[in-house]
Protein backbone atom coordinates (compact mmCIF):
# COMPACT_ATOMS: atom_id res chain seq x y z
CA UNK A 1 0.00 0.00 0.00
CA UNK A 2 1.09 3.42 -1.02
CA UNK A 3 2.45 6.24 1.32
CA UNK A 4 1.41 9.07 -0.73
CA UNK A 5 -2.07 10.76 -0.28
CA UNK A 6 -4.75 10.20 -2.76
CA UNK A 7 -8.53 11.30 -2.81
CA UNK A 8 -11.00 10.74 -0.53
CA UNK A 9 -13.91 9.85 -3.53
CA UNK A 10 -17.31 11.07 -2.59
CA UNK A 11 -18.40 6.78 -1.58
CA UNK A 12 -15.68 6.51 0.59
CA UNK A 13 -16.42 9.70 2.31
CA UNK A 14 -20.53 8.46 2.60
CA UNK A 15 -18.84 5.18 4.46
CA UNK A 16 -17.47 7.21 6.98
CA UNK A 17 -20.06 9.29 7.50
CA UNK A 18 -22.63 6.28 8.00
CA UNK A 19 -19.99 4.60 10.24
CA UNK A 20 -19.75 7.74 12.36
CA UNK A 21 -23.49 8.05 12.73
CA UNK A 22 -24.35 3.95 12.98
CA UNK A 23 -21.77 3.34 15.86
CA UNK A 24 -22.29 7.10 17.52
CA UNK A 25 -18.52 7.15 18.25
CA UNK A 26 -16.58 10.78 17.18
CA UNK A 27 -13.03 10.23 15.93
CA UNK A 28 -11.66 11.65 19.29
CA UNK A 29 -13.59 8.57 21.12
CA UNK A 30 -12.43 5.99 18.57
CA UNK A 31 -8.74 6.71 18.65
CA UNK A 32 -8.95 6.84 22.31
CA UNK A 33 -11.08 2.90 22.27
CA UNK A 34 -9.00 2.08 19.68
CA UNK A 35 -4.95 2.49 20.07
CA UNK A 36 -3.33 0.64 17.74
CA UNK A 37 -4.99 1.65 14.61
CA UNK A 38 -1.78 1.59 12.07
CA UNK A 39 0.04 5.05 11.62
CA UNK A 40 -3.14 6.62 13.39
CA UNK A 41 -4.35 10.34 11.81
CA UNK A 42 -5.22 12.64 14.09
CA UNK A 43 -8.91 12.55 15.39
CA UNK A 44 -9.00 16.62 13.77
CA UNK A 45 -7.51 14.89 10.24
CA UNK A 46 -10.52 12.10 10.84
CA UNK A 47 -13.13 14.63 11.47
CA UNK A 48 -12.06 16.68 8.29
CA UNK A 49 -12.62 13.23 6.01
CA UNK A 50 -16.21 13.71 7.14
CA UNK A 51 -16.88 17.28 6.69
CA UNK A 52 -15.38 17.52 3.47
CA UNK A 53 -12.56 19.82 4.36
CA UNK A 54 -9.91 17.29 3.80
CA UNK A 55 -9.67 16.21 0.05
CA UNK A 56 -7.04 13.45 0.40
CA UNK A 57 -5.45 11.30 2.37
CA UNK A 58 -2.82 8.23 2.92
CA UNK A 59 -5.31 4.89 1.40
CA UNK A 60 -3.60 3.21 4.42
CA UNK A 61 -4.85 5.39 7.24
CA UNK A 62 -8.41 5.47 5.77
CA UNK A 63 -8.55 1.85 5.34
CA UNK A 64 -7.25 1.27 8.77
CA UNK A 65 -10.13 3.67 10.29
CA UNK A 66 -13.16 2.24 8.94
CA UNK A 67 -11.69 -1.35 9.82
CA UNK A 68 -11.50 0.18 13.42
CA UNK A 69 -15.41 1.57 12.97
CA UNK A 70 -16.16 -1.28 11.84
CA UNK A 71 -15.23 -3.52 14.65
CA UNK A 72 -17.54 -0.91 16.80
CA UNK A 73 -21.26 -2.40 17.43
CA UNK A 74 -23.31 -0.89 14.57
CA UNK A 75 -26.79 1.26 15.45
CA UNK A 76 -29.92 0.20 13.82
CA UNK A 77 -31.53 3.11 12.07
CA UNK A 78 -35.05 3.68 10.89
CA UNK A 79 -36.38 6.14 8.58
CA UNK A 80 -38.06 9.27 10.61
CA UNK A 81 -41.32 9.40 8.10
CA UNK A 82 -43.92 12.08 9.32
CA UNK A 83 -45.96 9.27 10.88
CA UNK A 84 -43.57 9.40 13.76
CA UNK A 85 -43.07 13.06 13.69
CA UNK A 86 -47.03 13.81 14.37
CA UNK A 87 -46.53 10.95 17.24
CA UNK A 88 -43.82 13.03 19.01
CA UNK A 89 -45.73 16.41 18.16
CA UNK A 90 -48.85 14.78 19.90
CA UNK A 91 -46.85 12.87 22.79
CA UNK A 92 -45.39 16.73 23.34
CA UNK A 93 -48.67 18.33 23.43
CA UNK A 94 -50.48 15.79 25.45
CA UNK A 95 -47.68 15.27 28.22
CA UNK A 96 -46.52 19.37 28.29
CA UNK A 97 -43.16 17.76 28.20
CA UNK A 98 -40.28 19.06 25.51
CA UNK A 99 -36.82 18.02 24.41
CA UNK A 100 -35.33 19.20 27.81
CA UNK A 101 -37.88 18.42 30.30
CA UNK A 102 -37.96 14.93 28.71
CA UNK A 103 -33.86 14.52 29.16
CA UNK A 104 -33.85 15.88 32.81
CA UNK A 105 -32.33 13.75 35.35
CA UNK A 106 -31.67 10.75 33.11
CA UNK A 107 -28.19 10.84 32.69
CA UNK A 108 -27.13 7.21 33.05
CA UNK A 109 -30.36 6.22 32.24
CA UNK A 110 -31.04 7.44 28.48
CA UNK A 111 -28.98 6.09 25.87
CA UNK A 112 -25.60 7.28 25.27
CA UNK A 113 -24.88 10.15 23.18
CA UNK A 114 -28.70 10.46 23.34
CA UNK A 115 -29.17 14.71 23.78
CA UNK A 116 -32.21 17.08 24.31
CA UNK A 117 -30.98 18.95 21.25
CA UNK A 118 -30.79 16.05 19.15
CA UNK A 119 -34.52 15.36 19.71
CA UNK A 120 -35.38 18.79 18.75
CA UNK A 121 -33.39 18.75 15.48
CA UNK A 122 -36.39 15.51 14.70
CA UNK A 123 -38.97 18.08 14.34
CA UNK A 124 -37.28 20.94 13.71
CA UNK A 125 -34.77 20.01 10.90
CA UNK A 126 -36.27 17.03 9.87
CA UNK A 127 -33.92 14.30 9.73
CA UNK A 128 -34.36 11.16 7.15
CA UNK A 129 -33.46 8.45 9.58
CA UNK A 130 -32.44 8.21 13.74
CA UNK A 131 -31.38 5.41 15.51
CA UNK A 132 -33.64 3.14 16.64
CA UNK A 133 -32.82 2.53 20.18
CA UNK A 134 -32.88 6.70 20.59
CA UNK A 135 -36.36 7.05 19.34
CA UNK A 136 -37.72 4.12 20.89
CA UNK A 137 -36.57 5.32 24.16
CA UNK A 138 -37.77 9.12 23.69
CA UNK A 139 -41.44 7.50 23.03
CA UNK A 140 -41.69 4.89 25.44
CA UNK A 141 -40.06 8.01 28.07
CA UNK A 142 -43.30 10.12 27.02
CA UNK A 143 -45.86 7.94 27.32
CA UNK A 144 -44.15 6.69 30.96
CA UNK A 145 -45.00 10.21 31.82
CA UNK A 146 -48.60 10.38 29.90
CA UNK A 147 -49.31 7.54 31.86
CA UNK A 148 -48.02 8.30 34.99
CA UNK A 149 -47.40 12.63 36.27
CA UNK A 150 -50.62 13.06 33.56
CA UNK A 151 -52.52 10.14 34.72
CA UNK A 152 -56.02 10.79 35.79
CA UNK A 153 -56.61 9.87 39.80
CA UNK A 154 -59.84 9.68 41.84
CA UNK A 155 -60.27 12.54 43.92
CA UNK A 156 -61.20 10.44 47.03
CA UNK A 157 -63.00 12.05 50.29
CA UNK A 158 -59.22 11.29 51.79
CA UNK A 159 -57.81 13.17 49.34
CA UNK A 160 -59.92 16.05 49.54
CA UNK A 161 -59.81 16.28 53.31
CA UNK A 162 -55.74 17.11 52.63
CA UNK A 163 -56.91 19.93 50.86
CA UNK A 164 -59.34 21.30 52.96
CA UNK A 165 -57.01 20.77 55.96
CA UNK A 166 -54.63 23.04 54.72
CA UNK A 167 -56.91 25.92 53.58
CA UNK A 168 -58.02 25.59 57.45
CA UNK A 169 -54.11 25.40 58.59
CA UNK A 170 -52.74 28.61 56.10
CA UNK A 171 -56.01 30.48 55.98
CA UNK A 172 -55.46 30.21 52.34
CA UNK A 173 -58.15 30.37 49.66
CA UNK A 174 -57.41 28.77 46.25
CA UNK A 175 -57.71 32.02 44.58
CA UNK A 176 -55.32 33.69 46.83
CA UNK A 177 -52.98 30.56 46.28
CA UNK A 178 -52.80 30.29 43.20
CA UNK A 179 -51.81 34.14 42.79
CA UNK A 180 -48.89 34.07 44.45
CA UNK A 181 -47.62 31.00 41.90
CA UNK A 182 -45.73 31.60 38.59
CA UNK A 183 -47.94 30.17 35.71
CA UNK A 184 -49.65 27.23 37.30
CA UNK A 185 -50.72 24.62 35.52
CA UNK A 186 -54.88 25.12 37.31
CA UNK A 187 -57.27 27.65 37.35
CA UNK A 188 -59.06 28.64 41.00
CA UNK A 189 -61.91 27.68 39.39
CA UNK A 190 -60.40 23.90 38.75
CA UNK A 191 -59.31 23.85 42.46
CA UNK A 192 -62.82 25.01 43.75
CA UNK A 193 -64.43 22.10 41.25
CA UNK A 194 -62.52 19.47 43.45
CA UNK A 195 -63.57 20.97 46.54
CA UNK A 196 -66.93 21.29 45.71
CA UNK A 197 -67.29 17.35 44.27
CA UNK A 198 -68.04 18.60 41.19
CA UNK A 199 -65.41 16.49 39.43
CA UNK A 200 -64.61 13.37 40.80
CA UNK A 201 -61.13 13.26 38.79
CA UNK A 202 -57.76 15.56 38.90
CA UNK A 203 -54.67 14.98 36.88
CA UNK A 204 -51.99 13.45 38.91
CA UNK A 205 -49.13 16.19 38.55
CA UNK A 206 -51.75 18.83 39.09
CA UNK A 207 -53.40 17.90 42.18
CA UNK A 208 -49.56 17.10 43.65
CA UNK A 209 -48.77 20.82 42.35
CA UNK A 210 -51.44 22.56 44.44
CA UNK A 211 -50.89 20.19 47.30
CA UNK A 212 -47.33 20.78 47.57
CA UNK A 213 -47.50 25.02 47.23
CA UNK A 214 -50.46 25.03 50.38
CA UNK A 215 -47.42 22.62 52.01
CA UNK A 216 -45.20 25.34 51.31
CA UNK A 217 -47.34 28.17 53.50
CA UNK A 218 -46.59 29.37 56.50
CA UNK A 219 -49.59 28.80 59.39
CA UNK A 220 -52.33 31.54 59.68
CA UNK A 221 -50.81 34.09 61.32
CA UNK A 222 -47.34 32.72 61.29
CA UNK A 223 -44.64 35.31 60.95
CA UNK A 224 -42.70 34.57 57.98
CA UNK A 225 -39.25 33.70 58.01
CA UNK A 226 -36.57 36.59 56.67
CA UNK A 227 -39.87 38.06 55.58
CA UNK A 228 -40.19 36.13 52.66
CA UNK A 229 -43.77 34.48 53.39
CA UNK A 230 -44.11 32.97 50.22
CA UNK A 231 -41.74 30.00 48.45
CA UNK A 232 -42.86 27.99 45.18
CA UNK A 233 -41.86 24.60 45.13
CA UNK A 234 -38.91 23.40 42.64
CA UNK A 235 -41.26 20.17 41.24
CA UNK A 236 -39.44 18.95 38.23
CA UNK A 237 -41.79 20.60 35.85
CA UNK A 238 -40.64 24.17 36.73
CA UNK A 239 -36.55 23.10 36.91
CA UNK A 240 -37.12 21.40 33.26
CA UNK A 241 -38.92 24.71 32.53
CA UNK A 242 -35.79 26.57 33.98
CA UNK A 243 -33.48 24.50 32.13
CA UNK A 244 -35.29 24.78 28.93
CA UNK A 245 -34.97 28.51 28.98
CA UNK A 246 -31.12 28.61 30.04
CA UNK A 247 -30.73 26.16 26.94
CA UNK A 248 -33.14 28.30 24.25
CA UNK A 249 -30.95 31.81 25.21
CA UNK A 250 -27.51 30.45 25.70
CA UNK A 251 -27.40 32.17 29.33
CA UNK A 252 -26.13 30.60 32.29
CA UNK A 253 -27.04 31.96 35.19
CA UNK A 254 -23.84 34.16 35.96
CA UNK A 255 -24.10 34.97 32.35
CA UNK A 256 -28.16 35.78 32.90
CA UNK A 257 -27.51 38.37 35.77
CA UNK A 258 -24.21 39.72 33.71
CA UNK A 259 -26.76 40.70 30.97
CA UNK A 260 -29.66 41.48 33.33
CA UNK A 261 -27.23 44.28 34.50
CA UNK A 262 -25.86 45.53 31.19
CA UNK A 263 -29.32 45.86 29.96
CA UNK A 264 -30.54 47.65 33.00
CA UNK A 265 -33.18 44.95 34.48
CA UNK A 266 -33.54 44.99 37.79
CA UNK A 267 -31.88 42.08 40.09
CA UNK A 268 -34.43 41.68 42.88
CA UNK A 269 -32.79 41.97 46.08
CA UNK A 270 -31.49 39.29 47.37
CA UNK A 271 -31.14 37.49 44.49
CA UNK A 272 -27.72 35.89 42.97
CA UNK A 273 -26.41 33.40 40.33
CA UNK A 274 -25.67 31.01 43.23
CA UNK A 275 -28.87 30.77 44.32
CA UNK A 276 -30.51 30.41 40.82
CA UNK A 277 -28.00 27.68 40.37
CA UNK A 278 -28.64 25.82 43.07
CA UNK A 279 -32.22 25.61 42.29
CA UNK A 280 -31.60 24.62 38.85
CA UNK A 281 -29.45 21.53 40.28
CA UNK A 282 -32.13 20.35 42.90
CA UNK A 283 -29.97 21.83 45.88
CA UNK A 284 -33.29 23.46 47.31
CA UNK A 285 -36.66 22.50 47.63
CA UNK A 286 -38.55 25.97 46.98
CA UNK A 287 -37.92 29.25 45.11
CA UNK A 288 -39.01 32.63 45.93
CA UNK A 289 -41.51 34.02 43.53
CA UNK A 290 -39.08 37.21 42.25
CA UNK A 291 -36.47 35.08 41.67
CA UNK A 292 -38.77 32.83 39.82
CA UNK A 293 -40.25 35.44 38.08
CA UNK A 294 -36.81 37.26 37.48
CA UNK A 295 -35.48 34.39 36.06
CA UNK A 296 -37.99 33.09 33.64
CA UNK A 297 -38.87 37.41 32.18
CA UNK A 298 -35.00 37.86 31.90
CA UNK A 299 -34.31 34.83 30.05
CA UNK A 300 -37.29 35.02 27.53
CA UNK A 301 -36.29 38.76 26.95
CA UNK A 302 -32.53 37.64 26.14
CA UNK A 303 -34.13 35.26 23.66
CA UNK A 304 -36.16 37.85 21.86
CA UNK A 305 -32.67 40.62 22.07
CA UNK A 306 -30.96 38.56 19.76
CA UNK A 307 -29.75 35.00 21.49
CA UNK A 308 -31.71 33.03 18.53
CA UNK A 309 -29.91 31.13 16.26
CA UNK A 310 -28.13 32.60 13.59
CA UNK A 311 -26.33 31.04 10.00
CA UNK A 312 -23.06 30.65 10.62
CA UNK A 313 -20.92 31.85 7.29
CA UNK A 314 -18.64 30.57 5.54
CA UNK A 315 -15.55 33.24 7.44
CA UNK A 316 -16.64 31.42 10.40
CA UNK A 317 -16.33 27.98 9.40
CA UNK A 318 -13.09 28.95 7.74
CA UNK A 319 -12.12 30.24 11.46
CA UNK A 320 -13.04 27.48 13.08
CA UNK A 321 -11.82 24.86 10.70
CA UNK A 322 -8.27 26.64 11.39
CA UNK A 323 -8.93 26.42 15.06
CA UNK A 324 -9.35 22.83 14.83
CA UNK A 325 -6.52 22.11 12.70
CA UNK A 326 -4.74 23.73 16.20
CA UNK A 327 -6.09 21.10 18.11
CA UNK A 328 -8.37 23.77 20.14
CA UNK A 329 -11.62 22.46 18.79
CA UNK A 330 -13.86 20.68 19.57
CA UNK A 331 -13.08 19.59 22.97
CA UNK A 332 -9.16 21.58 24.06
CA UNK A 333 -10.75 24.95 23.88
CA UNK A 334 -13.18 24.34 27.05
CA UNK A 335 -10.04 23.59 29.06
CA UNK A 336 -9.97 26.07 32.22
CA UNK A 337 -12.39 28.32 30.82
CA UNK A 338 -15.32 29.21 33.57
CA UNK A 339 -17.19 31.24 31.71
CA UNK A 340 -19.14 28.86 28.64
CA UNK A 341 -21.94 29.66 27.68
CA UNK A 342 -25.24 27.76 28.69
CA UNK A 343 -25.81 24.48 26.04
CA UNK A 344 -22.33 24.83 24.53
CA UNK A 345 -20.48 21.97 24.37
CA UNK A 346 -18.14 19.70 22.43
CA UNK A 347 -20.75 18.11 20.50
CA UNK A 348 -22.52 21.63 19.74
CA UNK A 349 -19.38 22.58 18.04
CA UNK A 350 -18.58 19.56 16.17
CA UNK A 351 -21.94 19.71 14.58
CA UNK A 352 -20.73 23.12 12.97
CA UNK A 353 -17.60 21.49 11.61
CA UNK A 354 -18.92 17.98 10.33
CA UNK A 355 -21.99 20.11 8.91
CA UNK A 356 -25.03 18.84 10.21
CA UNK A 357 -25.55 22.37 11.99
CA UNK A 358 -25.92 24.90 9.40
CA UNK A 359 -26.68 27.55 11.96
CA UNK A 360 -26.12 28.24 15.58
CA UNK A 361 -26.35 30.21 18.52
CA UNK A 362 -25.03 34.09 18.31
CA UNK A 363 -23.64 34.10 21.66
CA UNK A 364 -22.83 30.31 21.09
CA UNK A 365 -20.69 31.48 18.07
CA UNK A 366 -18.97 34.71 19.56
CA UNK A 367 -17.64 33.06 22.78
CA UNK A 368 -16.23 29.95 20.13
CA UNK A 369 -14.86 32.43 17.79
CA UNK A 370 -13.29 35.18 20.21
CA UNK A 371 -11.63 32.14 22.72
CA UNK A 372 -10.19 30.72 19.89
CA UNK A 373 -8.53 33.86 18.55
CA UNK A 374 -7.17 34.73 22.22
CA UNK A 375 -5.95 31.31 22.32
CA UNK A 376 -4.63 31.21 19.16
CA UNK A 377 -2.91 34.41 19.75
CA UNK A 378 -1.40 34.21 22.53
CA UNK A 379 -0.93 30.37 23.81
CA UNK A 380 0.41 28.58 20.73
CA UNK A 381 1.84 31.00 18.05
CA UNK A 382 1.74 30.03 14.49
CA UNK A 383 3.91 30.23 11.80
CA UNK A 384 3.28 30.36 8.11
CA UNK A 385 4.00 26.90 6.06
CA UNK A 386 6.25 28.14 2.74
CA UNK A 387 7.56 26.30 0.25
CA UNK A 388 10.93 27.59 1.96
CA UNK A 389 9.52 25.81 5.05
CA UNK A 390 8.42 22.89 3.42
CA UNK A 391 11.73 22.63 1.36
CA UNK A 392 13.62 22.87 4.90
CA UNK A 393 11.48 19.89 6.35
CA UNK A 394 11.90 17.52 3.30
CA UNK A 395 15.64 18.18 3.41
CA UNK A 396 16.91 17.46 7.07
CA UNK A 397 14.64 14.33 6.46
CA UNK A 398 16.16 13.27 3.13
CA UNK A 399 19.72 14.35 5.03
CA UNK A 400 18.90 11.82 7.90
CA UNK A 401 17.47 9.37 6.26
CA UNK A 402 14.43 8.92 8.93
CA UNK A 403 11.07 9.54 8.56
CA UNK A 404 8.31 11.33 10.20
CA UNK A 405 7.18 7.88 12.38
CA UNK A 406 10.33 7.24 13.08
CA UNK A 407 11.42 10.95 14.33
CA UNK A 408 8.58 10.85 17.13
CA UNK A 409 9.03 7.43 17.85
CA UNK A 410 9.56 6.92 21.86
CA UNK A 411 10.54 10.88 22.15
CA UNK A 412 9.62 11.51 25.75
CA UNK A 413 9.54 15.25 26.01
CA UNK A 414 6.92 15.02 22.68
CA UNK A 415 4.42 18.13 22.35
CA UNK A 416 0.69 16.52 23.20
CA UNK A 417 -0.99 17.00 19.79
CA UNK A 418 1.90 16.52 17.64
CA UNK A 419 1.84 13.52 15.43
CA UNK A 420 3.55 11.82 12.44
CA UNK A 421 0.67 12.27 10.05
CA UNK A 422 0.91 16.61 11.34
CA UNK A 423 4.27 16.65 9.71
CA UNK A 424 3.30 14.83 6.81
CA UNK A 425 0.31 17.89 6.05
CA UNK A 426 2.71 20.40 6.72
CA UNK A 427 5.05 18.63 4.02
CA UNK A 428 2.69 17.42 1.90
CA UNK A 429 1.26 21.11 1.51
CA UNK A 430 -2.60 20.44 2.92
CA UNK A 431 -2.01 22.99 5.73
CA UNK A 432 -0.82 26.71 5.50
CA UNK A 433 0.38 26.76 8.81
CA UNK A 434 1.47 25.45 11.70
CA UNK A 435 1.88 25.96 15.79
CA UNK A 436 5.35 27.55 16.13
CA UNK A 437 6.24 25.44 19.02
CA UNK A 438 5.70 22.33 16.92
CA UNK A 439 7.93 23.30 14.25
CA UNK A 440 10.57 24.28 16.53
CA UNK A 441 11.13 20.73 18.29
CA UNK A 442 10.88 18.82 14.90
CA UNK A 443 13.78 20.69 13.24
CA UNK A 444 15.45 20.44 16.21
CA UNK A 445 15.01 16.75 16.50
CA UNK A 446 15.98 16.38 12.76
CA UNK A 447 18.84 19.05 13.00
CA UNK A 448 20.24 16.52 16.30
CA UNK A 449 19.96 13.57 13.97
CA UNK A 450 23.44 12.39 12.05
CA UNK A 451 23.42 11.77 8.24
CA UNK A 452 22.01 8.65 7.44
Amino acid sequence: MTGKHSTITDTTREKLCVLRQNTGVSPWKLLEISPDIPDAPQAQIIQRWLNGSALSAKPSQVEAVIRAWEALPQCEHIVLDERKRAEIETLIADTGVGAVALMYGQRGKAPKGLTSAMIRRWLEKPVPSVRKDYYEWAVARWKGVLGSAHALMELTDERLDLLNAEIERTGIKPGNLLARAVDPPVSPAKVYSWLYKKTRTARASDFGYVLSLWLSMPDLGQIPRHGAAIRIPLTPEVIADLLALQEKSGLGPSALFKWATSQGIPIPDGASAQGLRACMRSRAKTIGPELLTFAIETWKAACAHGERPIPIEGWMLTNLRKSQDMGLLPEKLFDGAADVPGGLNAGVIGEWLDGSASEAKKNHLDWVLARCKALSSVETPRVAITEGLRATLIAHRERSGVAQSALLKGARDLPDGLSAPLITAWIGGFVDSARKDYLDYVIARWKALPDG
